[in-house]
């Protein structure tokens, strides 16, 4: 699948898929050179609106930052294009770790900005077979965790088997069936989405809102959604 999301506990992987791909580090991405067999990881540092190109193609902008050295403030930009940017734009958020196999650069520089962004730019799309894997924390392991005087937003993901009846939580699978927004026999407008995850169990979400917008935009069966402070 061009677009995975990886569980953790307590900061280690259920799996590692990367094992029969090379890493490679930031300072060392150049043109020219074969990252087909290849991969970088980082953390988001920012992510882009979805906009769209020629031929209404989609691209997300990301900026990645490398985390192999905790002094180290080199950041990459990473253009998606296609479903894969659509997929990505879904479930990214600031903080995460990705990883991203299979791309191409773009551009580069020898020389960095004064904000620490390097001139680089790596395009990844499914018809070079480029795969991103998104590192979900099930469990906070705050001793592996640096502190920040900033409050950042961390969530915990609850598999669907776990859940019960009164609970609030925070959880992300695969639609197995979706329903668009349509307007409800009140003034609210009403979508019905049911999600599997990895435990094999599924989840029917009746989501209701004053804002059409405000909905989950849900093209396929097979997209990957994230709910948060979810009320079973």
């Amino acid at each position: 699948m061009p677009l995975e999301l990886i569980k953790e506990v307590n900061g280690v992987p259920e799996f590692e898929p990367l094992s029969k791909f090379h890493k490679v580090d930031f300072r060392s991405l150049q043109p020219g050179c074969d990252y087909s067999k290849k991969y970088i990881q980082g953390k988001l540092s920012c992510v882009s609106s979805l906009t769209y190109g020629g031929n209404r193609t989609p691209i997300l902008k990301i900026g990645l930052q490398e985390q192999e050295n905790s002094n180290s403030e080199i950041t990459i930009n990473v253009l998606f294009f296609g479903k894969l940017a659509k997929d990505c734009a879904k479930v990214f958020y600031e903080g995460d770790t990705i990883a991203v196999a299979g791309f191409i650069v773009l551009s580069s520089s020898s020389s960095a900005s004064r904000d620490g962004e390097h001139c680089l730019f790596l395009k990844a799309f499914e018809d070079f077979k480029s795969t991103v894997y998104v590192y979900v924390k099930s469990v906070i392991d705050f001793s592996t965790q640096s502190m920040s005087l900033v409050p950042a937003t961390r969530y915990v993901y609850t598999p669907l088997n776990e859940l019960k009846s009164g609970m609030i939580v925070n959880v992300y699978g695969v639609v197995k069936f979706f329903k668009p927004p349509y307007l409800s026999k009140g003034t609210d407008y009403c979508s019905v989405v049911t999600i599997v995850d990895q435990t094999n169990a599924k989840l029917t979400c009746l989501l209701f809102s004053g804002n059409y917008e405000a909905l989950p935009m849900i093209y396929k069966n097979g997209d990957i959604v994230r709910f948060h402070r979810l009320k079973v």
